[in-house]
């Protein structure tokens, strides 16, 4: 099954692909290596280039600031859609490899093995969870925390 890469926003808290922007022009490159073993960069570190809403819906929910991609949070000024941002391309027998970093208490998560068939993308396939264990609001079983 081929997949694209949803990164959510439901909560709404930033996801940051890259967790120092002074480390960008090392974290945001291939090596000869990985170039050659088929890695590909889903972020350039500068646009939105590769990446689109989920079922195109309008919004302003994400944005590229200091070589990092990140949702806006609940307080952006996007209005009432906070889309889920996900890749143009499709992806199949993929490894994911990503520096992410969460706000204070904040929730996210990157859905895999998406289809845009129902209304919002966590409804058709699963989620690794993004979260702050330890200051997050409310509490959380280990099945819910970073990384489930």
């Amino acid at each position: 099954m081929k997949s694209k890469f949803f990164f959510s926003s439901v909560i709404a808290f930033a996801v940051i692909l890259s967790a120092y922007a002074y480390k960008l022009a090392i974290d945001n490159t291939l090596s000869n290596s990985e170039k050659q073993q088929g890695w590909k960069l889903l972020f350039d570190g500068k646009t939105k280039n590769g990446w689109r809403y989920y079922q195109n819906k309008p919004s302003k929910s994400w944005e590229v600031s200091n070589g990092t991609l990140h949702s806006k949070g609940s307080t952006g000024n996007y209005g009432s859609i906070n889309a889920d941002l996900m890749t143009k391309d499709q992806y199949d027998n993929f490894e994911l490899s990503i520096d992410f970093k969460i706000s204070p208490k904040g929730n996210s998560g990157i859905l895999y093995l998406v289809t845009e068939d129902l209304e919002s993308s966590y409804l058709s396939g699963p989620e690794y969870q993004v979260i702050d264990d330890v200051n997050f609001p409310e509490k959380i079983e280990d099945w819910q925390k970073n990384g489930s």
